[in-house]
């Protein structure tokens, strides 16, 4: 069994600050948030 984000908690996964936009160039915060609440179970079979 495994879970990702169990407790579904709003974080970012990902940031970047930098001038991206015309025509000033001013830096800019972009986030990726992290993904939803994800659980799975696993199982390998051998015959």
């Amino acid at each position: 069994m495994w879970g990702r984000n169990v407790f579904n908690e709003r974080h970012d996964k990902r940031v970047f600050f930098f001038g991206n936009e015309d025509p000033d160039y001013t830096p800019a915060r972009y986030e990726d948030r992290a993904d939803p609440r994800q659980i799975g179970v696993t199982a390998n079979f051998r015959f």
